[in-house]
């Protein structure tokens, strides 16, 4: 960083620049710039929309199992008391 801030001053002498400045502009903006842009930056974010996607498919899918019942299959369920439970059966 000492020598970026050297060849700045050499290059702009009317310029007082620290080197914390420095740090703080090459994090903030080159390289969030370099993050957020470009073509990597685009494939994955083509990835994760298409994890995003199929989260969502399978969230949707799941609610929908869970509001059938589940394992519904029509037929009454035996309890360990040897009773029927009614609760899941389907109603005739």
């Amino acid at each position: 960083m000492q020598v970026l801030r050297r060849e700045l001053r050499r290059m702009f002498p009317e310029v007082r620049v620290e080197v914390d400045e420095i740090q703080q502009v090459l994090k903030e903006e080159v390289l969030k710039r370099e993050v957020l842009e470009g073509e990597r930056a685009t494939e994955a974010q083509k990835k994760i929309s298409k994890l995003q996607n199929k989260l969502v498919k399978e969230k949707t899918a799941g609610k929908a199992s869970e509001a059938d019942g589940g394992d519904d299959d029509g037929a009454a369920d035996v309890t360990e008391a040897g009773g029927v439970d009614t609760a899941d059966t389907a109603a005739e």
